[in-house]
């Protein structure tokens, strides 16, 4: 039997990155197929239809096509777009690092109902909570939110030059940097 061209799934954009000139690379978690690769043509033009059905954290029904390489979206229409998490930094601080999760700890095609509906709810219950609500602040604690973020954080940027006193410089005490002598070492 053979397989179908396209297939249709119920799906939450958990990374899009710009290619080429109009398009997106999308990354989709979904109910049926689990995580997806999927290429959203003209997304990034502001007259296409996809454009605000496939953004960071939406709950979208696709319709894709089986690509040679590269799975393309046709269609995309919004099932949730959960807008408080855009209008919040830290609410989408949360967001980003559950998707961050399930993106990491996903292989492409690995199908999993209860991880999916796992981040439905999370995304649901982070748009719907006050960003202050003690219950989130305490989640945050228990799981070393703030400690795994920032060693993620600290992981990709480069560390800023050091600054005077920096036990990671091998430099003498007195605070002088290499390369400038002071006049009193010359002796």
């Amino acid at each position: 039997m053979a397989q179908d061209r396209t297939f249709r799934c119920e799906a939450i954009v958990l990374r899009r990155v710009n290619f080429g000139e109009a398009d997106r690379m999308l990354t989709l978690f979904s109910k049926e197929y689990g995580k997806i690769r999927a290429l959203a043509k003209g997304a990034r033009k502001p007259q296409t239809r996809k454009t605000g059905h496939v953004e960071l954290f939406m709950r979208t029904n696709f319709l894709i096509a089986r690509g040679k390489n590269i799975d393309i979206v046709t269609q995309a229409e919004m099932i949730e777009a959960y807008p408080k998490l855009r209008g919040d930094l830290l609410r989408t601080t949360y967001a980003s690092y559950v998707v961050e999760l399930i993106d990491q700890f996903t292989g492409e095609g690995d199908r999993d109902l209860t991880k999916y509906q796992l981040l439905a709810e999370a995304l649901e219950w982070f748009s719907r909570v006050e960003s202050t609500d003690p219950r989130l602040i305490e989640l945050c604690k228990q799981q070393n939110f703030l400690a795994s973020v920032q060693k993620s954080v600290n992981a990709r940027i480069p560390a800023p030059p050091s600054r005077k006193g920096d036990p990671a410089q091998n430099t003498e005490r007195s605070g002088s940097r290499p390369g400038n002598q002071n006049p009193s070492d010359s002796g």
